[in-house]
C-alpha cells in the first residue's frame, strides 16, 4: 500500500472525529447504518449517528445533529461517555428497539472508567425523520410511480391542523375525484393515518403512472406507506 503524506496544515497525530463502526441493518426498502462517532480530540465522547442508503453502497449523512441515539449527560451515568449500536433492532407493530452497550469512560480521558450497561433506546415506528412547512402551510409531491397494486396508501404523521392528499397524473394534472378538495381531512397523531377520498379508490384509476402530492397545515409527516 502506498504511503499517502498529510495534507498541507494537517497534525498527523490529530485523533479528530472518527467513525468507529456501522452496522447496517435493512428496513422498508432502506439501509440504514448507526455510526458509532467518536471525538477523541475534545470531547473523548461517541454516540451514534443515524446514516442511510439506498443500495448499501452509496451512504448518506443527512442527520449529524442531533445524535440519533446521543449520550446521557450525566458524567456518571454508564452511557455518558461511549456507544455502541448494534445491527439487529427489534422492529415491532408500533415502535423499533435498539439495544446497545455503553460505558461512561472517554476516549480522550479514562476509558475503562466504569459504570457501564446495556441500554434501549425506542424509536415510534418509521419516525427516523420528518417533514414539515417552515411556516405551518406546505405541500410535497413524490415522484409518479404505477398505483396499479396499490390498494390503499397510509400516512406516518403527526397532524395539529390538517393533512389532505391529492393525486396527480403523469403530466401534474389534478385528477376529478382525487383533489385536495376531493380528499378527506386527517388530523391528530397516528402511525397509520388512512388515505381516502369522498367518491373515489385508488381502484377507480386507469393503468398509468400517477404522483401523490401532501397537503401540509400544521403537520409534520415521517412516512408513506402504499399497501
Amino acid at each position: 500500500m502506498e504511503y499517502l503524506p498529510p495534507a498541507p496544515g494537517v497534525n498527523p497525530t490529530r485523533r479528530g472525529i472518527q467513525l468507529h463502526g456501522g452496522p447496517v441493518f435493512r428496513h422498508a426498502g432502506v439501509y440504514f447504518s448507526l455510526l458509532q462517532k467518536m471525538d477523541g480530540e475534545i470531547t473523548g465522547r461517541m454516540p451514534s449517528e443515524l446514516a442511510i442508503s439506498r443500495d448499501g453502497i452509496t451512504w448518506s449523512r443527512p442527520f449529524r445533529s442531533p445524535d440519533f441515539i446521543g449520550l446521557s449527560p450525566d458524567p456518571n451515568h454508564f452511557d455518558a461517555g461511549c456507544l455502541w449500536t448494534n445491527e439487529t433492532p427489534v422492529i415491532l407493530d408500533d415502535e423499533i428497539r435498539f439495544y446497545y452497550g455503553a460505558y461512561s469512560g472517554l476516549w480522550n480521558g479514562d476509558l475503562l472508567r466504569t459504570p457501564s450497561g446495556i441500554g434501549l433506546a425506542v424509536l415510534p415506528l418509521d419516525r427516523f425523520a420528518g417533514v414539515s412547512p417552515i411556516n405551518g402551510i406546505g405541500q410535497i409531491t413524490l415522484r409518479p410511480r404505477s398505483l396499479a397494486d396499490c390498494q390503499g396508501v397510509t400516512v406516518n404523521a403527526a397532524i395539529q391542523g390538517e393533512l389532505r392528499i391529492e393525486v396527480l397524473d403523469a403530466q401534474g394534472y389534478r385528477l376529478p375525484g382525487f383533489t385536495r378538495e376531493d380528499a378527506v381531512p386527517r388530523h391528530g397523531d397516528s402511525l397509520r393515518h388512512a388515505v381516502a377520498w369522498k367518491t373515489k379508490t385508488l381502484r377507480d384509476l386507469p393503468p398509468g403512472r400517477y404522483s401523490l402530492r401532501l397537503h401540509l397545515d400544521r403537520a409534520e409527516v415521517f412516512a408513506l406507506t402504499l399497501r
